[in-house]
């Protein structure tokens, strides 16, 4: 369960609201959010940190190279194995970030995404 995208559910203009009635900012880029590379972040969303902040794949790319073999559902399904949708992996949001944001966005336009409603588990 998580409540707080279940049970009260708001917008990100409310949140932006709500901080922005704050005594600090956190300086987080909206982009960034919570979990910086989130596989249920959209891909133009991942594409544009992969632009501004390549570095901050340093961790995905190393789990995908040295846990990208193992079969997370023992199923029939062959490696490797990624994090993101539709077993994208990091080299692949580094290539999407190659594409326009509006092409991009056109090419992925029909992505189901719950954001932070789903589960944070990888498979």
């Amino acid at each position: 369960m998580y409540p707080f995208a279940e049970i009260f559910p708001v917008i990100k203009r409310q949140v932006s609201e709500w901080w922005g009635n704050q005594t600090f900012d956190l300086r987080i880029h909206p982009d960034e959010g919570n979990c910086i590379n989130c596989w249920k972040k959209d891909f133009p969303r991942l594409a544009r940190n992969a632009i501004r902040i390549p570095e901050s794949f340093n961790w995905w790319k190393k789990m995908e190279l040295q846990y990208g073999h193992l079969n997370p559902r023992n199923t029939e399904l062959a490696p490797p194995f990624n994090f993101y949708r539709n077993n994208k992996s990091t080299v692949d949001i580094f290539k999407m970030a190659e594409i326009s944001q509006s092409e991009l966005k056109q090419l992925t336009m029909f992505d189901v995404l719950d954001g932070c409603a789903e589960s944070c588990e990888v498979w």
